[in-house]
């Protein structure tokens, strides 16, 4: 079932790890009373990601375990009463954050593993440390970048399979303006210049059209398939369908699986795999529907029988390998 929900991810700078991190320095100076650990853990409670960022403020902080034992005393031992003053507090606190911030910046941001995938002619695989498996299709290009708080995969181009590994760290794939997170899941993305079409074969993403409308996001199950138009990094209307999940990622047999998909879609999806443009010339051509199985090995047989599929339109190669495709007059 598809559905549409608000959803707000917290950044580094969040409201949610703000609150984190002031609970977390609270806690552990031992100013909560009955009262307030009552209101932390009512707060914990609330959402989901609220006990997140604290279990990574957590985290964090046990960072300073692999430190050497003397910068460690250097940072949070207190001075002997008669030297320290009343200005030892505010130095040890500043230390003690200082250093927190800085394991912090390095868990969140520092990559510990990164690739680039560069699909050319043919697919090309890649397996990642946390078991998670990426099969990229011909002419796709992407990026992983992990830390030690997060995975985020960056497909410019292209079209690949995911099957992500299981993980502490929320899996976030990213193109133009557009985000996918997953939730346990095997999906595939599509990423057209024109279009970005997500399909889930098994558990469940979030997809997130416009990342800077967070707030707007969709849940898609097995089956479900997203497909958002867009021009460059504007965003245009979502479409929510829903298809068999065998079919899902279908090119990995050399198939693309059109169902009530407009002429327009198709066009733009033949034109990555051919190498070569496929123009749709008429607006009213580029709204029409159809479905049907195409065998990626040969899309030129599928534009040569289009007009017998869709009497309506005319084919026409040209010259430098692109095909145009009108409405019959």
């Amino acid at each position: 079932m598809n559905t549409s929900r608000s959803f707000s991810e917290q950044e580094a700078a969040s409201a949610v790890e703000a609150a984190a991190l002031d609970w977390f320095f609270r806690r552990r100076d031992g100013s909560l009373d009955a009262a307030g650990e009552a209101e932390f853990q009512a707060w914990l409670r609330a959402a989901p990601e609220h006990a997140r960022e604290y279990e990574q403020f957590t985290l964090a902080w046990g960072e300073l375990d692999a430190l050497p034992e003397a910068a460690r005393s250097a940072a949070v031992k207190p001075r002997p009463a008669a030297a320290r003053g009343i200005a030892w507090l505010p130095r040890a606190a500043l230390a003690s954050c200082a250093l927190l911030l800085l394991c912090w910046t390095v868990y969140r941001y520092l990559p510990v593993e990164h690739h680039i995938l560069q699909a050319d002619a043919g697919a090309q695989s890649l397996t990642l440390s946390d078991g998670t498996r990426i099969d990229a299709g011909p002419r796709t290009r992407l990026s992983v970048r992990y830390t030690l708080a997060r995975r985020d995969v960056v497909l410019e181009h292209g079209e690949a399979f995911f099957d992500i590994g299981a993980d502490r760290r929320r899996f976030t794939l990213h193109s133009t303006a557009s985000r996918v997170r997953d939730i346990g899941t095997e999906f595939n993305v599509v990423a057209l210049e024109d279009y970005l079409r997500v399909s889930v074969k098994s558990g469940a993403v979030l997809l997130t059209p416009d990342a800077r409308q967070a707030h707007m996001e969709w849940q898609l199950a097995p089956g479900d398939s997203a497909t958002i138009m867009r021009d460059g990094r504007q965003v245009g209307r979502t479409e929510i369908a829903h298809n068999t999940p065998a079919e899902v990622g279908a090119w990995q047999q050399d198939l693309l699986i059109l169902q009530a998909d407009t002429l327009a879609y198709a066009a733009a999806y033949l034109s990555h795999y051919r190498g070569a443009p496929v123009r749709v010339v008429h607006p009213g051509a580029a709204a029409l529907r159809l479905s049907g199985t195409v065998d990626l090995r040969q899309p030129d047989a599928f534009l040569a029988a289009l007009p017998t599929l869709l009497p309506q339109t005319v084919v026409t190669p040209q010259p430098d390998g692109s095909v145009f495709i009108a409405l019959r007059h």
